[in-house]
This record gives C-alpha cells, structure tokens and sequence, in this order.
C-alpha cells in the first residue's frame, strides 16, 4: 500500500525536551528496541474496496465548499453541513443524494434553508447564497 499523502510533524523542540527529561540508559534502551512493524495485512478485495471508497470521497468533495444551514422537517432542529460543488446547486445536490448518490431519507427527514460560501476550513459561513439569512450567521 501506498502512503495517502498523510504528512506527520517533526518538532525538534519536543524531541529535545524529551531527550532532556529522559537518562541516559533509558535513552540507551528505546534505541535498542526494534521498530514497530504493523500486523495488519489486506486481502485483494480490501485493498480494492478501500480504493473505490477513497475514489468515491475524492469526486465527492471536489470544487467549491459551501456551508448549508439545514432544519429537521418534524422538529425544528437546525445545523450546518459542509458541501461542496462547483455551484450551490450541486452542492445541495450531493448533500441530499449522500456518498452513495442514492439517499433519499436525507431528502424526506432535512430541508436545506440558506446556502453560504465557506470562509475556511474550519467551516465558517460567509456570504448569504442562498435561502433565507440564519440567526447565527456569521458563526
């Protein structure tokens, strides 16, 4: 299997800070172990299966991100939801369908009430799309 581009942060400071706060022989002895080696070992299908599924997740959320205000259609429960698509119309398009491109239950239970650009990843709303103006907009 290949590496997914999963990045890990190397902080020196840390590191130095531990080796500061350790002895010398336990030092001496975390070197001497061996490396960790991973157990777990996919068979053809797997492996396949997980590749289909990250191909799925990667058309899914390609183009733009928009946050959607959505409210429960029996109760009044209302959230938001990170979309994305090259348009607003997509992007509530691919929330009402799901991963799968078939949900309906989305669709019967949740009502999309305002469409907003997304501001960064952490998803803050921006600019009013579409819909009605939300009470807690911008945040």
């Amino acid at each position: 299997m290949s590496n997914q581009g999963n990045s890990v942060t190397y902080r020196p400071d840390l590191l130095k800070v531990i080796a500061d706060a350790t002895t010398p022989s336990n030092l001496a002895s975390i070197n001497a172990q061996a490396p960790c080696k991973s157990t777990m070992v996919l068979d053809k299908d797997q492996v396949n299966a997980m590749r289909k599924a990250n191909n799925r997740w990667q058309a899914y959320t390609t183009g733009n991100a928009y946050v959607l205000y959505v409210q429960n259609r029996t109760s009044d429960h209302s959230f938001r939801v990170v979309s994305h698509g090259k348009n607003v119309f997509q992007a509530v398009r691919r929330y009402y369908r799901g991963l799968d491109n078939a949900c309906n239950h989305i669709w019967k239970c949740t009502k999309v009430v305002a469409v907003y650009t997304c501001v960064d990843k952490a998803p803050q709303a921006g600019d009013l799309l579409h819909g009605k103006a939300q009470a807690s907009f911008p945040w």
